[in-house]
């Protein structure tokens, strides 16, 4: 069951499987809810490769009203950020995080890989990129609420996001275009930040102090957050926008010609036998991006206009540390 500081996610799914028998007690309620919320952190919000999810969490569920006032997506941003970032070490086979995230957004950058939406549901207006996915699909659904429009005020906050040990920037000056802007070509980047790669396997601290400086940026977010920009109505940008111009500029290529003049035989094999490969499979990848069906609004239904302050963070802090 438990391992460190860690409790066994199936102990948890076997033990809180998220019901309560009839009379049962607040105390009981309360205590099947902690860990059943403990089961969603470490195998949704922030999972990593363990199979484990860190006691840690559990002091921020000891009053589960506070809980739900806890900057969640900052937290599972940042995990995801680091768990990408150690993955692609040689050495590490597994990743951690909340691959949902990376899912929406490789349907909505690869739409060759997406599904087709049914048009079932009315568009989520002024959702984060997740909600233009809800809506049922050709192929198996993906869970989406009106809540993830929460907290829209601080979506391009430029801030170091926390979660204990973790700490990574969020950069959105980089990814304009993810919020509907024309992306320019963007400052240095500040991933590899003097915290960048702390995990809890440096045991037991008082992050809040440790993190301080942090902690004191987020605290700060709603002054650091990037202006809007040019709406963003290209599809392309053209060859000698700055932009493509500096892209092109940065990007490293990982393919030459199969021909190229100093290229071994073998490798050219091997280069040759890939595209065979690629030639099989390409049955299964789409050739055209898939067909949306539009939700039709009726007349007089169209949702009005929303309180910016409904979609502000609830309290004034991250997740504690």
């Amino acid at each position: 069951m438990r391992k460190g500081n860690k409790v066994s996610m199936a102990w948890l799914r076997q033990h809180f499987p998220g019901r309560v028998s009839d009379g049962a007690t607040q105390a009981q309620i309360e205590q099947q809810a902690r860990g059943y919320i403990l089961h969603l952190i470490g195998g949704i919000l922030a999972p990593n490769n363990t199979l484990h999810v860190h006691l840690c969490y559990l002091k921020l569920l000891e009053d589960l009203e506070v809980a739900g006032q806890y900057s969640w997506g900052s937290a599972c941003l940042a995990s995801l950020y680091c768990y990408l970032c150690h993955s692609f070490e040689a050495k590490n086979q597994d990743v951690g995080g909340m691959f949902v995230l990376l899912q929406v957004w490789a349907w909505e950058r690869l739409p060759y890989l997406a599904p087709g939406r049914l048009g079932e549901q009315p568009p989520r207006d002024g959702a984060a990129l997740i909600g233009w996915w809800d809506d049922e699909f050709h192929s198996p659904d993906l869970a989406t609420r009106d809540w993830m429009r929460a907290g829209r005020a601080i979506w391009r906050a430029k801030v170091l996001l926390i979660n204990f040990a973790i700490v990574e920037m969020h950069q959105p000056e980089r990814v304009m275009r993810q919020f509907g802007f024309r992306q320019l070509v963007p400052p240095p980047s500040q991933a590899r930040n003097a915290l960048h790669g702390q995990t809890l396997k440096k045991g037991p601290q008082d992050w809040e102090v440790t993190n301080g400086a942090a902690v004191a940026m987020w605290n700060n977010r709603l002054q650091l957050v990037e202006p809007e920009g040019i709406p963003d109505l290209l599809h392309a940008y053209p060859a000698g926008d700055d932009y493509a111009v500096w892209y092109e500029s940065i990007t490293t290529r990982l393919f030459r010609s199969l021909i190229w003049p100093d290229l071994p035989k073998e490798a050219q094999a091997i280069g040759k036998q890939g595209l065979v490969c690629m030639a099989a499979q390409e049955k299964f990848l789409r050739k055209e991006p898939p067909m949306h069906l539009v939700f039709e609004l009726e007349e007089g239904n169209k949702e009005e206009g929303e309180d910016q302050a409904n979609f502000e963070p609830a309290v004034e802090g991250p997740i504690p540390q």
